[in-house]
């Protein structure tokens, strides 16, 4: 046992893949595809996010056979086993491009119980946006625009909080309203916010760390006794020396981390010294991170890894640059069998013995479509500087 720890600490990164040899040996064919030609989205913005209740890393991949791309999830756990069905499991098909409207991908999740996730849009008038995606396959409101936003979100209250940097504000507001992001929490340059739940001293609520876009990390709370202070005003956790080069942050109860861009490096504080000793948790600049249960999930150079912040064990949990095969949902459907596909708001096309699941807009034309008679005047062509989707 001994020498097969040491084996391992020796190799330093461990890779687990899982494979299938064609659609039939993934389960339920042609609803259950063999795939291998999936790229890691990762340097337009897209972000990952972690489902804590269901233990599973999301991202967003693009197959080259397939013009939309995918958000997709992995257990957090390296898997070795050959349960092909449940490795990579296709969350959203992100259907939606056109003319005006460039979908790009993954933001953050809003909710492990409902599955809805936050995206980001490229609109050409109004810029980076953010939008609630839905399991059914439809782009909810639209929360922000000019720069997507940082968000909170509490389902249970139904309670979501803004950090948006185009308008300089923290908001609080109920979630997914349109044009309406409620009261001001606090004013000032807001790049970046995190909450780790925890409660600090005679406050009301939630610690509040805040990145105000330069070098400093700010300290204040969910439940602010003077609603509209000023970001810049409030206690500072930390103060990078080097401006500008703090690319993303994330918190957990007792630690800050930050993935640095002039140093090309991932750090951690201790919360408790945050003038103290900072330590090289990564050697390289992650594309996004997130912490949780002491590991740091990441996605770099096609990889999707998490590494121990105690061991310094890095493991690739996903390798979209080997092009190994493997089991995924056909386009739009869901499930555990791969044949959910709601026809109240969807309709079921079908190419090459394959079919998609797509949806449906307010004018019952679906939003993209592959033959003539899907849409009501009798024409689905190429939608103008939309890259080559198909529209009614």
């Amino acid at each position: 046992m001994k020498l097969l720890l040491l084996l391992i600490l020796l190799i330093g990164i461990i890779s687990y893949t899982s494979s299938c040899d064609s659609n039939g040996t993934c389960g339920n064919s042609p609803f259950t595809l063999c795939k291998n030609n999936a790229t890691l989205l990762e340097n337009g913005g897209q972000r990952i996010d972690i489902d804590k209740e269901n233990g599973r890393i999301l991202f967003t991949i693009k197959y080259s056979d397939e013009f939309e791309p995918r958000v997709v999830s992995i257990p957090i756990q390296p898997q070795s086993s050959e349960n092909h069905n449940y490795y990579l499991k296709s969350q959203n098909t992100l259907f939606g491009q056109t003319t005006y409207t460039k979908v790009i991908g993954l933001l953050q999740l809003v909710d492990s119980k409902s599955q809805d996730i936050l995206i980001d849009i490229e609109r050409r008038i109004a810029g980076p946006t953010s939008n609630i995606f839905f399991p059914n396959n439809t782009i909810g409101n639209e929360l922000t625009w000019n720069q997507i936003g940082n968000f909170i979100f509490k389902q249970s209250t139904n309670t979501q909080y803004t950090c948006w940097p185009y308008a300089n504000k923290i908001f609080k507001g109920e979630i997914g309203k349109y044009n309406d992001l409620g009261e001001t929490l606090y004013n000032g340059p807001c790049f970046e916010m995190k909450s780790n739940g925890v409660v600090s001293g005679n406050a009301n609520g939630s610690d509040l760390y805040i990145y105000d876009g330069t070098n400093v990390i700010y300290k204040g709370n969910l439940k602010p006794i003077s609603n509209g202070d000023y970001i810049r005003d409030l206690p500072i956790v930390y103060n990078e020396s080097k401006a500008y080069t703090i690319k993303e942050f994330d918190i957990s109860t007792t630690d800050l981390y930050y993935s640095n861009q002039f140093d090309k490096k991932l750090y951690s504080i201790s919360l408790l010294n945050t003038f103290g000793p900072k330590k090289t948790i990564l050697s390289d600049l992650p594309s996004s991170f997130k912490y949780f249960n002491d590991f740091i999930y990441y996605s770099l150079n096609g990889k999707i890894s998490r590494i121990n912040i105690n061991t310094g064990l890095n493991e690739i949990l996903f390798d979209s640059t080997l092009n190994s095969n493997h089991c995924i949902c056909a386009q739009g459907f869901t499930g555990e069998s791969c044949d959910h596909c709601d026809q109240s708001n969807n309709l079921i096309s079908w190419v090459n013995g394959i079919p998609r699941c797509i949806p449906l807009t307010n004018n019952g034309n679906p939003i993209t479509c592959d033959y003539n008679y899907q849409c009501k005047s009798g024409i689905c062509r190429e939608v103008p500087i939309s890259g080559g989707v198909k529209g009614c």
